[in-house]
């Protein structure tokens, strides 16, 4: 089985754009998974694994809470 970066991706996008919890999020503001509709643990190691494989930016989040992570803004080409 192989891992689609792009789909999971994709997938984490609609379901922060799908969270009635949090209908504040910006396109790339800081998110912690439980902010996701569904909660759940598949999600936390697709942030995980979009974070290790450059997709995703990681900081430390408060207390309980764990990571925080972001979706980076795309780079725009030199001119």
């Amino acid at each position: 089985m192989s891992y689609d970066l792009d789909e999971s991706l994709a997938s984490v996008i609609r379901a922060l754009a799908e969270s009635r919890c949090n209908t504040k999020l910006k396109p790339h503001a800081p998110f912690f998974p439980s902010d996701a509709v569904p909660h759940s643990s598949k999600f936390k190691y697709k942030c995980k694994k979009l974070y290790e494989a450059g997709l995703l930016e990681r900081s430390e989040g408060y207390g309980r809470w764990g990571y925080r992570y972001r979706v980076p803004e795309p780079k725009e080409a030199p001119q």
